[in-house]
This record gives structure tokens, sequence and C-alpha cells, in this order.
């Protein structure tokens, strides 16, 4: 049995839709009992993450509830469809049955139930603080009068910040400077002792607030304000993990501790980031997940979650604990509002660029100079492009911040559409591997409008490459025309094939079947290209759909599109049994590829050194010089993306 305690704090929080809540934390003081259900050290409404079994003939249990339903009804959580079940008084868990708990419009008409069980899973959704989830004025007034106060001892002026700020009070860079002068004023009347603990003061309320700050653009002059001694002991108290953290371009790796209260704090904000990301993931989902029921659901922010080493699936209930260590690939899915975001300008960009090719600099230093850089500005895929060209792709340290260096503009790019093209002519194969590890292939590549065009290798034993193959199985079943080119099928290859460096595609012609759109084999390597007609290409790029009256993911915008930006295109009247592909751009792709497996072996044809004899084109044996020569002539390691033929296979 779980018994919760309740005590109120004397201030209150304004949440979102301006009602005014009390701040209420519940102890419990069982261990988690052997049904599994959350064994929490406190309710917290800022995090409020868990599965809950509630006894509702007690008041406390009814007092958490109505708490929890002033958070739903703020929008900060939700109880998470289908979990809720009451048990009735006297029965046991078997008989639980589906329980629907009405919040209306009118707090005050609001119940909880008086007898029975109620189980459920509650999770926190608030998004991403903004202005209006600062602290009230009213507060912040209070807060001010008390740093003010000469009376307040160091340790009295802490708790009142603890009390007005609880774990869910936000503010504007200003208020945080004003308390900062107030301190400073104090110390200068002070000499001695009392003077030298406010400025340290300083220090422990910026510490305190860094990650609180919504306006984060500026931090850097937050960190003005302070002298050299200072600033460094904020940087040292905050560590480099939450000092770096900046939730404008959170998409990268984190490695979180939770035993230091601001890498947990860190964690906070992500699931805040990933909230505000909600309404984008389900309409993505929801959209995409079109002519089946049975896709598999795809986690798209929080990839290659660990707790202490081990994998596992985020779902809204889950707490994050005060203990253990966290390590997640996180990425930000939403794409700059071609009305605001504007790039860089050249000039500034130019500084970039020369600073990152410095030659005294390491490849880390480059990569920390691009991370910094696309935290404050949007870039464009040429520029991305540009800065991938700093690093030897040859050598396996600078081979490596290249991939950084990809994460860290992933977010940032204005002209995302593009974005396949470049990783095509860009990226090695190891390189290929580790984005799409760390992003996402359906988060890279999968855009309706353009990207479907071009070469496809799926694994079929990973469910997101199923998901992608169900995708164009919906999208050549709706498109008129010859869609599907030379498709083949590996269907002995074994889980993982496609990322081993050992691994050699040997597949058969293969009709990909439409009942591939509801249920997809999990074994086997498919490859194949994937084609439109010109007039089909020109509609998606216009209104977002083949026949123009579809309702796109994404409305396309010309903002999202690099200048002069072509999609390769088919005769109305291809058809590759009679035609072949020598007169479309899949032949030049075909070479592509062709290139990226030959990359598989050596990084340039130079330095291919692979035993004689080899079989090039037309038969002929040659040695490895001869084979590198022929390829060469061909373009073979000049060559791009299908993208980069679309002029001449318009």
């Amino acid at each position: 049995m779980v018994y919760l305690h309740v005590y109120v704090l004397s201030l209150t929080h304004t949440y979102t839709h301006t009602h005014t809540y009390t701040h209420i934390h519940i102890h419990l003081n069982s261990l988690q009992n052997c049904s599994g259900f959350t064994n929490v050290k406190g309710f917290d409404p800022s995090d409020p993450n868990g599965n809950y079994r509630l006894v509702m003939s007690e008041p406390t249990s009814r007092s958490t509830l109505m708490c929890m339903m002033q958070l739903v009804f703020a929008a900060k959580a939700e109880f998470l469809p289908g979990s809720m079940l009451r048990i009735q008084d006297g029965e046991d868990d078997e008989t639980a049955r589906p329980y629907t708990l009405e919040i209306g419009d009118d707090p005050t008409e609001w119940s909880a139930p008086q007898d029975g069980i109620l189980i459920f899973e509650f999770g926190m959704v608030r998004p991403t603080a903004g202005i209006d989830d600062c602290i009230s004025s009213f507060i912040f007034n209070h807060l001010r009068e008390g740093f003010a106060n000469s009376k307040l001892s160091r340790q009295e002026r802490g708790e009142l910040l603890d009390t007005c700020t609880g774990d869910d009070a936000f503010f504007r860079y200003k208020q945080i400077v004003e308390l900062m002068w107030i301190l400073t004023t104090e110390a200068a009347k002070h000499e001695g002792t009392r003077g030298t603990t406010l400025e340290e003061e300083r220090v422990t309320l910026v510490t305190q607030l860094f990650l609180r700050m919504v306006d984060k653009e500026n931090n850097m002059k937050l960190l003005d304000q302070l002298n050299s001694e200072e600033r460094a002991q904020v940087e040292a108290k905050l560590g480099i993990v939450a000092f770096n953290f900046d939730p404008n371009n959170a998409t990268g790796f984190h490695k979180l501790n939770l035993t230091n209260s601001f890498q947990r704090e860190v964690m906070m904000r992500l699931i805040e980031i990933r909230n505000s990301q909600r309404k984008d993931v389900s309409r993505w989902k929801s959209h995409l997940n079109r002519g089946t029921s049975s896709r598999e659901d795809l986690e798209l922010v929080f990839r290659n979650l660990k707790q202490n080493g081990v994998p596992f699936s985020y779902t809204s209930s889950w707490r994050v604990p005060e203990l253990g260590v966290i390590e997640v690939d996180f990425v930000d899915v939403r794409k700059p509002d071609p009305k605001k975001a504007v790039q860089i300008d050249t000039p500034s960009f130019s500084r970039v660029l020369d600073s990152v090719m410095q030659p005294d600099k390491s490849a880390s230093q480059k990569v920390t100079d691009v991370r910094n850089i696309a935290n404050k500005e949007f870039l464009t895929c040429l520029q991305m492009w540009k800065l991938l060209s700093c690093f030897d792709k040859l050598k396996a340290d600078e081979s490596r911040c290249r991939v950084e260096v990809a994460v860290a503009c992933f977010a940032r790019l204005v002209d995302w559409r593009a974005i396949r093209t470049v990783y095509l002519m860009e990226f090695l194969p190891s390189e290929w591997t580790s984005v799409e590890f760390r992003l996402g292939k359906a988060n890279i590549y999968f855009d309706e409008v353009s990207s479907p065009v071009g070469y496809w290798e799926l694994d079929l034993s990973d469910s997101e490459d199923r998901w992608i193959l169900q995708e164009i199985v919906y999208l050549a079943s709706e498109e008129p025309g010859y869609n599907v080119i030379q498709a083949k099928i590996d269907s002995t290859a074994e889980a993982g094939s496609l990322a081993l460096e050992t691994y050699r595609f040997d597949g058969i012609d293969f009709a990909i079947p439409i009942t591939w759109l509801n249920n997809v084999p999990s074994i086997g390597v498919v490859k194949f290209f994937y084609a439109r007609q010109a007039a089909i290409n020109a509609r998606y790029i216009t209104t977002g759909a083949w026949d123009g009256k579809g309702n796109p993911l994404i409305k396309p915008d010309k903002k999202s599109f690099p200048p002069y930006y072509r999609v390769p295109a088919i005769p109305n009247n291809y058809n590759e049994n009679k035609d072949g592909i020598a007169p479309i751009w899949v032949y030049v792709e075909k070479i592509r590829v062709i290139k990226a497996a030959l990359l598989k072996v050596s990084p340039s044809p130079i330095k291919m050194c692979v035993p004689p004899p080899l079989l090039p084109p037309h038969g002929a044996r040659l040695h490895a010089s001869g084979y590198v020569a022929i390829w060469c002539d061909l373009a073979c390691w000049r060559l791009s993306s299908c993208f980069d033929v679309a002029v001449a296979y318009k």
C-alpha cells in the first residue's frame, strides 16, 4: 500500500492558461511494491511522471488526483491514453475496467472518485518554457525585496530563491541581471566578509538560474556580467555538459550523470524539447502512416536511449531517476520556419569558415566552432558542405568530426530538403552509417516531396527501414507511371548486414509486392531506384502532392530548397524492360552506387590495393592499376548524386 503525505507551499505558480494552482509536493514513504508501480520520493508538478495506483478512499489520494487534473488542465501533463483503470472496492486487479476522468472547463465542478482504486500512467507534456512561462511579477518583486533586505543571511536568501523558483520556474535575462545588480550593490556597501559573501552569491545565482533562462540567446551576455574569476567558477560548478547545453540546437549526443543536479536538469530540458515537438511528431506519424494500420511506431527524438548502458524505450510516464547515467542521441525534428529563419550572411560565414580552417586548430576545436555557430545561426546545405570540407575524410579522427558537424547542423538548415543530396555527395559509407545511426534514416531522408526519388538500399531486419519501404510502396501504388526500377533482393542476408563492411550484396531481380504495404518481412536486403515523371515532380515541389490536391506533411516553400533545385525525372512513356536504364538518370546514379561500393574497399582510387585479377565491365580482366584507370575515366570517383545530373536528364 502507498501512503501519501501532503504539504503545501505558501506561494503559487501561474501556469499557461492563466490559472493559478498551488505548488504541491507529495512524499511517499513506501518502497516499490511487487506490482511494479513507481516509487516516487515526491510528487512534483515539474516531474510528475510515473505509474500510479491511488486508493481513492484516502483523502491524500484524492488531493493527488486533483493536483494532477490541474496539471492536465494547464496543458502541463497528461493521463496516458488508455492507461486509466478502476477497481471497485472489494474486487481484485483482474476486475479492473477502463475509467474516464472528466476534466471540464470549470475547475470548481471537478470531482474525484470517493472509492475504489485508480491505476494509470501519468506524464509531463510541458513544452520548452517561453517568455510567458517566466515567474510572475508578484513573485519576482517578492524575490527582489528579499535580496535587497540586508537583514537576511546568505542562507535565508538561498531558501527564498529556492521557495520562489521551485522546480518549474523560469526567468528572463533582465530579471537575472537585476538580481545580480542588487547583490553587487549590497556588496559595495559592505567591506570584508559581508561583501565577499555577496559576490559569491552572484556566482550561486547565475549557476542556479543558467538553465532556467528562457532567452538563451543571451547566455554569453549573462556571463559577461561576471568578472573572469566569477565566470570560471560558474563554468566549473555547471560542468561542461550543462554549460554547453543549448536548447536552440539540442540535436546531438548527450551523456548525463543524473546524480549531478545540473545534468539531471539538462535531461528535464530535453524532455521539454521533445514535448515541444509532439504536434510535429504526431502529424508526421499520422500523415505517413498511410494505406495501412500495421506500421511500426518509431521513436524519432530520443534515439539509441540507454540507462546505465541498457537500451530502453522512452514513454511519457518515465520518471527521470536521481541516480544512474543516461545516454541518448537527441534529434530535433522540427524544421526552420521559412518565414522567420534567415541563413547567416556571406561575410559572417566567410569569417566562420576562415576561423574553422586555421591550421593550428585541432579537429575537436573545429567541431566546437561549428557547434557554436550552428547554435546561433541558420545555415544552408552548401554552407554545411563547405564546413565538412574543412576536415580530411581519410583521417579516422577527422572523419568522426565530420559526423559531428552533420549532426550539429541537421536542425539548422533552411534548405533542408537537399540534405540527402549533400550526404550522398560528401560522405564515405562509414560516415553515412554513423550519421544514419545518430539521426535516423526516417528523420534524414524521408519527405514525400523530393527525397523518395533516388537509390534505396534497405535492411528489412531494421524497423526504420521497413517503415520507409512501406511508405515507398504506398507512393508507388498511388502515383501514376513507372516508379520502381531495378529492384533486387537478397532474401538470405542476415540481420544488420548493411552495416557490415564485409557484407556483399548477392541479390536477384525482384518485383516488390503491393502486399508489403501491410506486411513487410523482417529478413533480407532490398535495393532499388525510385523514379517519377517530370510533371509529378513539379506538382510535388509546388503543391506537396502528385495530384496537387493532397495535404503534405510540410507544405513546400521555395526557401526550403536550394536555388535551381531539380529532381531527376523519367519520360512519361518510360518502360524499364523496353528502354533499359541508359537513357535515364538511373544510369549515372548507378555509377555513383558503384563508387560507394568501391569506397567500402578503399577511400580513394589511388590507395586501392586489391589483389588482381579484377573483373570490370565488358568482361576484361585487369590488374588493380587498370581497374582504377577505367573507373577514373568514367568519372566514378567524381560523381556525386542523382540530383547533380537532373539538369542532363530533365
